[in-house]
C-alpha cells in the first residue's frame, strides 16, 4: 500500500507540467508556449543537477544513508514563494509562469528525498494538491491557473515534504572524488531532452516543440514510477519494487492507450494535443519501457559505486541520443523522427548498462 500511496502521489506531480504547458496554450498561444516548454525542459535539467548533488551523489556506494532535502531546495522554494506572491499581485503572467517553474527545478530532488525517507505522508497530501492544481488546468486552463493554482499547489508539495523530511543542517556541499563522476554524467544526459526540444523548435517550429513536449509530459506518467524504481534500487536491490514498477507500468501503458483512444487526451488538451497520432502513442510507450529496463543495470552499478564505469556508460549512450537525433532531424524534420530517435538510443542504452554490468560481474 506504500508503494501504491507514493506512485499515486507521484502522477500529480508528473502530469502538472502538461497542465502548465495546456493553460499556456490557452492563455498566450502555441508561439508562448513553445518558449514554456523551452524552459519547462530546462527547469527539468536544473532538478536532475539538484538530485544528482543531493540524492544520486550522497547514495552512491552509500546505500543505507538516511537523507535530508538540503536547504538550498528551501531557499529555491521560498524565491519561488515569493515570485507566485508578486506574480498575483500585479497581473505578471510571466512572473507566475516562472515561480512554477522554480517549483519544478526543486519538484524531482525533494521528491527523489522523499522517496529515499519512504515519506508516505507528506508524499502523499503534496501529490493530493498538484493533482488537483493540475485536474484544473486541464478543466478549465485559464490565467488563474497560470497565476495561482499551479504554483500554490507545488508551493504545498515542496512544503509537505520540507515538514515531513526535515531539512539538513546547512552544512557546505561536499563532493566525494567519485561524486565528480555522478555529476558529470548528469550534466551530460540532463542536456538531453533541452537540446531535442530545441531542435524541434528550431527544425519543426513552435507547434512541433509544443507537440513533442506535450509527448513527453504525458509520458511523464510513467516518471513517478521509473524515479520511485530508480531512487528505491540505489538504496536496495528488491524484486517487490521491480515487480511492482512491471505491473505498474504495464497498467499505466493501458491507461495512455484507453485515454488516447477514447479522445479524452484530445478533448482536456485541445490543440496541444492535435498533432499527436498513434505512431507517436506506439514510440512513447516503447520509450518508456526501454527507460524502465536500463534503470535496473545502471542502479545496480550505481548502488555498488561504480560511479566511473557508470560515468562511461551515460556518456556514451548521451552520444547516442545527441547524433541519432541530430541524423532524425536532418533527414525528416518531424516529430515522429525524433521519437524514433529517442527509442533507438534508448535501445542502445539498455545495451551499453547490461554490457558494463556483466563486465562488473
Amino acid at each position: 500500500m506504500r508503494r501504491l500511496a507514493l506512485l499515486a502521489s507521484g502522477v500529480g506531480s508528473a502530469l502538472v507540467s502538461l497542465a502548465l504547458l495546456t493553460a499556456s496554450v490557452a492563455v498566450v498561444g502555441v508561439d508562448g508556449a513553445a518558449w514554456v516548454a523551452m524552459l519547462g525542459a530546462l527547469a527539468a535539467y536544473a532538478g536532475q543537477i539538484l538530485t544528482s548533488l543531493y540524492v544520486e551523489i550522497p547514495l552512491a556506494g552509500s546505500p543505507e544513508r538516511q537523507l535530508r532535502i538540503p536547504p538550498i531546495v528551501a531557499w529555491i522554494a521560498l524565491a519561488g514563494s515569493m515570485l507566485t506572491v508578486v506574480g498575483a499581485l500585479v497581473g505578471s503572467l510571466e512572473v507566475s509562469i516562472l515561480a512554477s517553474l522554480v517549483f519544478l527545478s526543486i519538484a524531482e530532488p525533494s521528491r527523489s528525498v522523499a522517496l529515499s525517507r519512504f515519506a508516505v505522508r507528506s508524499e502523499f497530501i503534496g501529490g493530493l494538491a498538484v493533482g488537483a492544481a493540475a485536474i484544473w488546468g486541464y478543466i478549465a486552463p485559464s490565467r488563474p491557473v497560470l497565476h495561482v493554482w499551479i504554483p500554490l499547489a507545488l508551493a504545498i508539495a515542496i512544503g509537505c515534504r520540507l515538514v515531513g523530511v526535515g531539512v539538513a543542517r546547512g552544512r557546505p556541499l561536499r563532493v566525494s572524488r567519485g561524486g565528480w563522476w555522478v555529476l558529470g554524467e548528469t550534466l551530460l544526459t540532463g542536456a538531453t531532452q533541452p537540446f531535442i526540444t530545441s531542435l524541434a523548435l528550431s527544425a519543426i517550429g513552435p507547434s512541433g516543440a509544443v507537440t513533442y513536449r506535450a509527448v513527453v509530459s504525458v509520458g511523464n506518467a510513467f516518471s513517478p514510477l521509473l524515479n520511485m524504481t530508480r531512487i528505491r534500487l540505489l538504496v536496495r536491490h528488491s524484486r517487490a519494487d521491480i515487480w511492482f514498477a512491471i505491473i505498474a507500468g504495464l497498467l499505466t501503458a493501458g491507461a495512455v492507450v484507453l485515454l488516447h483512444w477514447s479522445g479524452v487526451f484530445g478533448e482536456i488538451l485541445g490543440e496541444v494535443w492535435g498533432g499527436v497520432d498513434w505512431v507517436l502513442i506506439a514510440l512513447l510507450i516503447l520509450w518508456r519501457i526501454a527507460t524502465f529496463w536500463s534503470t535496473l543495470p545502471f542502479a545496480a552499478l550505481r548502488r555498488r559505486g561504480r560511479t566511473r564505469r557508470v560515468f562511461v556508460a551515460r556518456m556514451i549512450s548521451t552520444a547516442g541520443y545527441w547524433i541519432t537525433t541530430l541524423i532524425a532531424i536532418v533527414v525528416s524534420p518531424t516529430v515522429t523522427s525524433l521519437l524514433v530517435a529517442v527509442v533507438i538510443s534508448e535501445a542502445l542504452a539498455v545495451a551499453i548498462y547490461l554490457i558494463a554490468q556483466r563486465r562488473m560481474q
